[in-house]
């Protein structure tokens, strides 16, 4: 007989596979219906093939399960089978999520068994497949873990009394025991360029104006937090040593090997005992005479003091300053005796007394010494 449809009644979703030996909901339910062609006949002993979709949120929501079963039915045209043992097409049946519900269960039919299947109702799922949620809400399986005892519907705290530390720095301190402790923290008190408010601290200020002072060629510069000290590269000068962050002069050698005195050059000459350092007009060396200079030259010294003595090269006189004036004592060029006193005699001395009456200077020219 050709069949061009059919149709069929959902006779009970009720009966759930219960195994009471193990105490475990099954992951299906009972599905019994009876298939009849569009006419009204029952399709008797003739192997049909349904399609189960489990629909989530309405009749039209979106499948999280959809499986396939081949049955044959009796000569009253009655099927059953179970919802879940199928052949799976999608999703898995042991992961439903009951609570997100409701579901419909979509039925369709395929009368000839030649994969064609016609979509035939969608009917909202009552309270039977919620043992399913029931056995992951109602009773999960619980684990006991450190200080805790599981008896019968009871979990127990068997040590409520466990010493807690806590660690670290600051001002912030917890006092109490369990299971009431108190945590207390100071109030903190906003500074310069500071804000407090409730739990949040704020930097008011962050490009302040840092000033630094000093002299020399390090500097600074960039802007807060960002500073960038710049220390320039120094070089060793004359008798000077510079080794990492130390500054030194070379003191091996005379006059710190600069060989100059006040910018002035040293003449190579090696002093003799009794030798004083002169200036020359261009360089100091050792000398054991009398300072000489021009009268030009010794009217235009400036650190006059009393006693100061020189030779005067033009007049060929020495010189005395006694604080006032300059006042000289003279002679003639040539051997011993022939000076303009009359000369001085072999072991006998010039020598030269100021008379403070007259500014002058008297000559003894024969006085023995």
């Amino acid at each position: 007989m050709k069949i061009k449809n059919a149709t069929f009644a959902i006779i009970t979703l009720a009966h759930l596979l219960i195994s009471t030996s193990f105490g475990q909901a099954p992951q299906s339910f009972n599905y019994q219906a009876f298939a009849r062609d569009v006419s009204g006949a029952v399709l008797s002993n003739q192997a049909v093939s349904f399609r189960i979709s489990l629909l989530q949120g309405s009749a039209s929501g979106t499948s999280v399960y959809t499986e396939t079963h081949v049955v044959t039915t009796n000569l009253l045209g009655l099927v059953n089978f179970a919802i879940g043992g199928g052949t799976v097409v999608s999703g898995n049946f042991a992961t439903i999520n009951w609570a997100q519900g409701p579901y419909f269960a979509q039925v369709e039919l395929d009368a000839a068994n030649n994969g064609t299947y016609v979509v035939m109702s969608a009917t909202q799922l009552l309270s039977v497949p919620y043992a399913q949620y029931a056995e992951k809400s109602g009773n999960p399986t619980l684990q006991a873990g450190s200080g805790i005892a599981i008896q019968n519907d009871s979990i127990v705290n068997t040590a409520q009394n466990q010493q807690v530390n806590l660690s670290g720095t600051g001002q912030t301190n917890i006092t109490g025991s369990y299971p009431n402790y108190v945590v207390n923290t100071p109030n903190i008190q906003a500074g310069n360029g500071i804000s407090v408010s409730g739990q949040n601290v704020t930097n008011t200020a962050p490009d302040q104006t840092v000033s630094i002072t000093g002299t020399g060629k390090t500097n600074v510069t960039g802007t807060y937090p960002n500073f960038t000290v710049n220390t320039p590269p120094y070089t060793a000068g004359t008798g000077i040593t510079i080794s990492g962050n130390n500054v030194s002069a070379q003191n091996t050698n005379a006059i710190w090997n600069a060989n100059k005195l006040q910018s002035k050059s040293l003449d190579t000459l090696t002093p003799a005992l009794g030798n004083v350092l002169q200036f020359d007009g261009s360089k100091w060396k050792p000398s054991d005479k009398l300072p000489q200079m021009t009268t030009a030259q010794r009217e235009a010294l400036t650190n006059l003091y009393a006693g100061m003595t020189i030779l005067n090269t033009n007049t060929d006189c020495i010189e005395y300053y006694n604080g006032t004036k300059w006042l000289a004592t003279c002679g003639t060029s040539g051997n011993v005796g022939s000076s303009e006193t009359g000369g001085l005699q072999p072991g006998e001395k010039m020598i030269a007394i100021e008379n403070p009456m007259q500014d002058t200077m008297m000559i003894f020219s024969s006085f023995a010494i």
